[in-house]
């Protein structure tokens, strides 16, 4: 269980970004392998949005703004799944309360990544996100 200590969300958020072979959330079993492949697809997401979003903003090609669109929209509905399926595993006794608020506040950490992301993309162009 991750005590109360809200220091490791920035260890807990480079683990789920970066996912080594041996995951320590998983090995110590903080977060549940099940939970872990839902925080690393939505992590996936939030690298593919960033990267895009440098490429839209430094190469000015604004035609992607769409593609990008897409991710973020997929990024902000993956935030309402997972912490849905948190609520549904406190509710069900499968989850420890501790390791739920980091749990929630990483994935509240990777929309905001695509929310950023998204915002730096738009940056220079015309258009409004949608």
């Amino acid at each position: 269980m991750i005590d109360g200590n809200l220091a490791v969300q920035p260890q807990v958020i480079s683990t789920v970004i970066n996912y080594p072979a041996v995951n320590p959330l998983t090995a110590k079993g903080w977060i549940k392998d099940y939970t872990f492949e839902e925080l690393r697809r939505m992590a996936d997401d939030a690298r593919r949005i960033v990267a895009l979003s440098l490429d839209i903003f430094t190469e000015e090609s604004y035609t992607r703004l769409y593609e990008l669109d897409k991710v973020e929209a997929s990024i902000d509905l993956q935030k309402t799944e997972l912490i849905s399926h948190h609520v549904d595993r406190l509710m069900e006794g499968t989850c420890e309360p501790f390791a739920g608020i980091t749990f929630t506040n990483v994935v509240t950490e990777l929309e905001r990544i695509g929310d950023h992301a998204e915002n730096i993309a738009y940056a220079l162009s015309d258009q409004d996100p949608s």
